[in-house]
């Protein structure tokens, strides 16, 4: 057990700081390609689904932790959290493009945050849909896939900024890219969940 405590420990220590230095290289990349005011409108935008999302986080991961660590725990407690996180953000998105006709945001910038919302499901980032998937390998000390699944995030997305001056991509490619690339991780996470510990929604 202690042995498996620290190769986790190890794990999350390595992993992390890979998702760092990759990341901060990405970011390097996005400022000199978009250039200060697009990379601003860019991060304005990143800031703004970051905030909105807390709506929809009701501090339910620390009790779906709590109630699958349980002997013969069911999947019951995580499928629950699923359903209302995902009223919940049907709720978010309804309300946000209610709304932001009242705000200063122009039609294209609504659309570039409707775009990154996608990345409250995709994202490790957002701390939201994937916070829960992680609760099984949280529970049973496995956290060197979760690691690996981010930092194949983070590389795609790497390689994603690094092509955007030969295709000319802009803010619209870099919102894409930006949903697009959190998208292999999550398949694999879910994949990895289904085949080891047979969750089923």
């Amino acid at each position: 057990q202690t042995t498996k405590v620290s190769s986790n420990v190890t794990a999350i220590f390595i992993g992390r700081g890979a998702e760092m230095l990759i990341t901060l290289v990405s970011v390097t990349l996005i400022a000199r390609n978009l250039g200060v005011e697009q990379y601003g409108l860019f991060s304005s935008i990143v800031a703004l689904t970051v905030l909105l999302s807390k709506f929809i986080d009701i501090g339910f991961a620390p009790i779906v932790f709590r109630e699958t660590s349980k002997k013969d725990a069911t999947f019951d407690m995580l499928n629950t959290a699923f359903t209302v996180r995902t009223i919940l953000i049907l709720g978010l998105f309804i309300v946000f493009n209610g709304v932001s006709g009242l705000t200063n945001l122009n039609s294209r910038e609504i659309l570039l945050s409707n775009i990154l919302f996608l990345n409250i499901i995709f994202s490790s980032k957002y701390m939201n849909f994937r916070e829960l998937l992680e609760v099984l390998f949280k529970v049973n000390l496995n956290m060197f896939n979760v690691m690996l699944f981010n930092s194949i995030d983070s590389i795609f997305l790497l390689v994603f900024v690094f092509l955007m001056p030969y295709v000319g991509g802009g803010i619209e490619y870099l919102v894409i890219v930006y949903v697009a690339a959190n998208i292999p991780g999550f398949l694999l996470l879910i994949i990895f969940l289904t085949k080891k510990y047979k969750y089923r929604f």
